[in-house]
């Protein structure tokens, strides 16, 4: 079974950002600080970012963003 990762749906522009985020370690509230948003929207950001990469966990999300160029390598 092949282990490549394909997008179900292209992420939106702040999807993109929160991924970054979750790359660095930011918690949702760090994250919601950081955007200008509630934990609660960075929660519903990440599972609809879940559902598209085919995530079951943040650990897993970093990964795929990696596999999938979501993020630039030295964002870490």
């Amino acid at each position: 079974m092949s282990n490549i990762v394909h997008l179900v749906q292209p992420l939106s522009t702040r999807e993109r950002e929160v991924v970054e985020y979750v790359v660095l370690g930011y918690t949702n509230r760090e994250i919601g600080l950081a955007c200008g948003t509630s934990p609660n929207t960075v929660k519903n950001q990440l599972q609809s970012v879940f559902r598209k990469v085919g995530a079951a966990s943040r650990a897993e999300l970093v990964r795929i963003a990696f596999e999938l160029s979501l993020v630039r390598a030295n964002a870490a």
